[in-house]
């Protein structure tokens, strides 16, 4: 090779001049979207073909587009880089900025507890405005084991970019107690803001914890629950994205304990306030009363009493001054009792030995379709593939037969 050096060496001079390229496009305003810390954000591509190159961006849900630059180069085969343009649409605080939203119009939100991705679908499907995912049900329908602490970081935060990605309304996760000390919790607040949630609950339980509502819970001392707060607002590159303090300090030391955590955890910069496992009514309005910043109250069925938190009306808690109400324990619950009955169903129907056609226990094929977004997976390939794929597919008449639908 003449003029140009090694291969190593053209290979070091192009990721030299990409690298330059991407902080000349960063200084220029380009990258300037995503916020006043993009700094932290920036990655360096480390491997790119002869024609193009594409610089990830965490937290994107879909490849940025590329805009061309010209490089010029001496070398031999001299070729365009590509360096991402961010469309003004992408935000990676997107998720954070709409919860904000959503609290500064004022009154109550709530927020469904999802877990799958046909529980997220019909959150949004049904016309909320928010889902918060549920620790236990992850836990419950991922691994088929209790709510005490088993489920790891990696699991927790891969499941919930799944979820995350599939809707367009704000997700707020249960990260259980940060995965440990505060050191923990800095990095695990980073995983899942990059993970393109909206915000996390971080708890003040002795790890391994377990359900709220469980008996044996223990909590970690006062001090290093501050530290866990202080340690997930430090970590945050976006300040939007919430931190929720969550205490289930009630059941070891009593609405006393459990306001002055409150009280600590709102100074330590905390979003939110979250008191799990809360008894009454008149304990809910004292926390309200005590937090100074919003509270966040665990409805659990939302639907169905149980032993714990009082079944109250969305209309009563938004009158004490509740500002978020999740349901983290219903659609797990509806979903066990529709597979328990059309599993008795099918008993029924072999035993029989007649057929059972029951539609008011099973949904049929199309709204699992339209659930899934079907048809917007097929325009998607009428945009993509090219005519002679298409109908290799689907043949010409079965191409017009689900364009028809």
């Amino acid at each position: 090779m003449t003029g140009g050096g090694s291969s190593a060496q053209l290979n070091f001079r192009l990721k030299s001049r990409l690298i330059r390229s991407c902080n000349q496009t960063k200084e220029s305003g380009h990258l300037s979207r995503l916020g006043a810390k993009s700094k932290h954000r920036q990655r360096r591509c480390s491997e790119h073909a002869d024609h193009a190159c594409v610089l990830r961006m965490p937290s994107l849900r879909r490849w940025a587009p590329c805009a061309v630059v010209s490089i010029p180069y001496s070398g031999p085969s001299c070729r365009d880089l590509r360096v991402p343009a961010i469309r003004e649409e992408i935000e990676m605080t997107d998720g954070p900025k709409k919860f904000r939203a959503l609290l500064a119009k004022g009154g109550l939100i709530v927020a469904p507890g999802v877990y799958d991705g046909y529980s997220a679908r019909l959150v949004e499907k049904a016309g909320y405005e928010m889902a918060a995912t549920t620790g236990a049900g992850i836990s419950n329908s991922l691994l088929g084991i209790d709510d005490i602490g088993v489920m790891g970081l990696s699991e927790n935060v891969n499941h919930c970019r799944m979820l995350a990605r599939t809707l367009s309304i704000p997700l707020t996760a249960d990260a259980d107690t940060g995965y440990g000390n505060p050191m923990n919790v800095h990095y695990t607040v980073q995983m899942f803001e990059e993970a393109g949630l909206a915000g996390i609950n971080i708890e003040d339980q002795v790890h391994p914890k377990r359900c709220g509502h469980m008996p044996g819970k223990e909590v970690i001392p006062l001090v290093e629950g501050v530290k866990k707060i202080e340690a997930a607002c430090l970590a945050r590159r976006d300040d939007a994205f919430a931190i929720i303090a969550r205490t289930d300090a009630l059941a070891i030391e009593g609405v006393d304990g459990m306001l002055q955590r409150a009280r600590a955890y709102a100074e330590a910069g905390a979003d939110m306030i979250f008191a799990d496992a809360i008894r009454t009514e008149d304990q809910i309005k004292r926390l309200v009363d005590a937090a100074r910043v919003p509270v966040t109250v665990n409805m659990g069925f939302g639907i169905r009493v149980r032993p714990t938190t009082p079944l109250m009306s969305i209309k009563r808690l938004a009158e004490i001054g509740v500002r978020r109400v999740t349901l983290p324990r219903m659609l797990p619950a509806a979903a066990i009792h529709g597979m328990t009955r059309a599993l008795e169903v099918m008993k029924e129907a072999i035993a029989s030995g007649e057929p059972a056609d029951r539609p008011d226990i099973v949904v049929d094929i199309d709204a699992i379709l339209r659930l899934m977004d079907y048809d917007g997976m097929r325009e998607l390939e009428r945009r993509l593939l090219t005519t002679g794929a298409i109908e290799t597919k689907y043949g010409l008449a079965g191409e017009t037969s689900q364009a028809a639908r």
